[in-house]
């Protein structure tokens, strides 16, 4: 990604800088606004910073290793700018972690920017060490020990306005050496829009483009808040109604480092776990807000049973469930308005009283890894809150080292929304869990994708992205994309890189406590041999832990840790694929997956959907029928290859019920009968034909 800025966007840009500043004049003579809100203060902590730490007393202290020491005094001086749980998430939480990061990051600092290939040290040190670096504290970092190169990045307030002003997706995720680059150079291409100007350094620059962003973001919400509120105006409206949860818990804005408390943004999962802000205390979410769903954005509380208003003795959770253990509350959804009424906030505050008793020796909540202190902070600080809505909650909490906030799950909460027995996907879950490689088969649309992801999260028992991994095989994938490769370099030679599977491997290894899952969607697509090389064999749960060198560097021992588990994902209606071959079947536990028209889950998921019973009964009984006929015709189809439900699933309600189904049958499976019956196109139209008998 390239920016050009054109003249007259650079004129428009100046434009809504100097009616946001009208008092500006260069960056020489900056104007009051301008200076007070964004240079003096930046450039004051600077010179604070030079003045009270130098390079030689910092490789002093790098030398003696003391890397946490170091850290600390940074952080000290730059935490207006990187929360300060950011700086140990990116630097290390030891010393030996924290000496061997700065000492890079020393060394890169040390030498002009010249592209990626400067702070590539400081990455592949990241990757050895297992951790992935927060934009913000990253930047800083770079920024205080050499500002005329490096600047401090607001990631998702720059994510924003890149694509609102510009359209243009600057790289998600956490920072990479290459997606470093990337935002470097974004802001490097609006030093010519403020040339005029006589801007003296990236202090100058940051700080043109920051105000723009800010400014352009103040009458909207940032991700994730504009997942969660319908303005901003709700948003002060629900940080203020858990502000009184808080002061009800008896929390003030020093309790941030009470382990009782997590105050989490969990990622959202399905339409029924809506995107939301959780206040965890003690053992459970006493507070929620939810945003807009199948419902309009609601808070819930954890309410004694026996203050619930009787008129609202029947509104039970639509989203959430209330934990057997916790008998005495009831998880409750009301309006904010409602809690106007003193009979809906006396109960809201006897129920905050009694769960701070509760939890009063609570060693610390399940959740805390996961904790928001940034959210927290905005609890009880406006202008805090402000600047949260607007420049929005950075993605980096959510790497895999520092995972984002998991919902304790249950086999029976996985398989919600799977149109299958119990039984059947408890199975698949234990042949997972002992076999370590479970291959999932079925014809196309059995719903194989959506299955693997919640076989993941009931085998982890939490809902983590962060450590299930979906890659899809094909012809021309090999094993220098799944294990380990030469690629060229800028310097025109080769560098070794690790592939998918190496790196995957990595992470497991580096928390061997909790499973991670591998799915490889069309599995058998791949050249499989090719793949998977000389390490087929560690695949084998006996061998799992086994070092073995590779191909590409035989001086390196290499691993599959236990703790690792490969689901693939096979179509069993794919002519185009040969057999899969004996030493990955002996490998893989193989489970088929069968169309589900019959099931209750199916018929039910229709009906939410708008569709009517006469038509379900429609489907059923077309759909039963054209099976039995692919599966009974042996010499060309077979079983595996039935059509399943999920052509049938709507993603969204249902308007007109017949154009919808028709739809669904004329373009996505007479297509399909037309490829199976390619040498009978008479019959595939007729199969078409009948199911759209009216």
């Amino acid at each position: 990604m390239i920016l050009s800025i054109s003249d007259s966007q650079a004129q428009s840009l100046r434009d809504t800088f100097a009616t946001a500043y009208p008092d500006f004049q260069s960056f020489i003579e900056p104007g009051k606004a301008f200076a007070e809100e964004e240079l003096t203060y930046k450039r004051k902590l600077l010179a604070s910073f030079q003045k009270s730490l130098s390079r030689e007393d910092a490789l002093a202290m790098i030398a003696s290793g003391a890397g946490l020491e170091l850290l600390r005094r940074m952080a000290g001086k730059a935490g207006h700018f990187a929360h300060f749980t950011a700086w140990g998430k990116t630097f290390g939480k030891d010393d030996q972690s924290a000496t061997s990061l700065l000492s890079t990051l020393l060394e890169i600092t040390a030498v002009p920017w010249t592209g990626p290939e400067t702070v590539a040290p400081l990455f592949r040190e990241f990757a050895r060490l297992g951790t992935r670096p927060d934009w913000a504290a990253l930047s800083v970092g770079l920024w205080l020990w050499r500002p005329d190169d490096y600047c401090p990045i607001k990631i998702s307030l720059f994510r924003r306005y890149a694509k609102a002003e510009f359209g243009i997706d600057l790289p998600a995720g956490a920072p990479t050496a290459e997606s470093f680059a990337v935002l470097r150079q974004f802001l490097d291409a609006f030093r010519p829009v403020v040339e005029t100007w006589r801007p003296r350094d990236w202090i100058d620059v940051q700080s043109f483009v920051y105000s723009l962003a800010l400014s352009k973001g103040k009458s909207t919400l940032a991700p994730p808040f504009e997942e969660i509120f319908e303005s901003r105006e709700q948003a002060h409206a629900a940080f203020d109604w858990i502000r009184r949860g808080a002061d009800y818990l008896k929390l003030t804005a020093e309790s941030d480092e009470d382990s009782r408390i997590a105050v989490t943004v969990p990622v959202s999962v399905t339409q029924q776990f809506r995107r939301r802000i959780v206040f965890n205390f003690g053992k459970w979410p006493v507070m929620s807000f939810f945003g807009p769903g199948k419902e309009k954005a609601c808070p819930h509380f954890f309410c004694l049973k026996e203050c619930i208003p009787t008129r609202l003795l029947n509104r039970g959770p639509s989203d959430s469930n209330t934990p057997d253990e916790e008998q005495e509350f009831e998880d409750l959804r009301v309006p904010l308005d409602e809690f106007a009424n003193a009979e809906i906030e006396d109960a809201f505050r006897i129920s905050m009283e009694a769960l701070s008793k509760k939890y009063r020796d609570w060693k610390g909540s399940s959740y805390r890894r996961h904790h928001r202190p940034e959210v927290y902070e905005a609890i009880f600080d406006r202008q805090a809150l402000d600047l949260l809505l607007s420049e929005g909650l950075a993605e980096e909490a959510e790497a895999p080292l520092a995972p984002r906030e998991q919902r304790i799950v249950s086999s029976a909460e996985a398989m919600h929304d799977i149109f299958m027995p119990e039984d059947q996907f408890r199975g698949i879950i234990e042949a997972l869990r002992n076999k370590l490689n479970v291959i999932l088969q079925g014809a196309p649309g059995v719903g194989k994708s959506f299955c693997a992801k919640q076989v993941a999260f009931a085998l982890m028992g939490e809902r983590d992205e962060s450590r299930v991994s979906l890659i899809q095989f094909h012809q021309s994938y090999g094993y220098e994309d799944f294990i380990q490769g030469w690629r060229p370099n800028t310097s025109g030679g080769f560098d070794l890189h690790s592939g998918h599977f190496y790196r995957f491997c990595e992470r497991a290894m580096a928390d061997q406590n909790r499973p991670y899952v591998l799915i490889i969607d069309e599995i058998n697509r791949g050249n499989l041999s090719r793949i998977f090389g000389e390490l087929m064999v560690l695949l084998e749960p006996d061998k799992r832990g086994m070092p073995m060198a590779l191909t590409y560097a035989p001086e390196q021992s290499f691993f599959v840790p236990s703790n690792l588990h490969v689901l693939g994902l096979m179509n069993t209606a794919d002519r185009s694929l040969a057999v899969v071959d004996y030493a990955l079947r002996r490998r893989f536990a193989f489970l088929t997956l069968e169309p589900s028209f019959e099931s209750d889950k199916f018929a039910e998921t229709l009906r939410a959907k708008g569709v009517s019973e006469s038509l379900i009964g429609k489907i059923r009984e077309r759909m039963r029928a054209l099976n039995a006929e692919i599966a009974g015709d042996r010499a060309q189809l077979g079983p595996g290859f039935q059509i399943g439900h999920s052509f049938f699933v709507p993603r969204k309600q249902v308007q007109n019920e017949a154009a919808w189904f028709e739809g669904v049958v004329r373009w996505e499976i007479l297509p399909l009968l037309q490829e199976y019956w390619v040498d009978d196109p008479d019959k595939a139209e007729q199969a078409g034909a009948r199911l759209l008998e009216s």
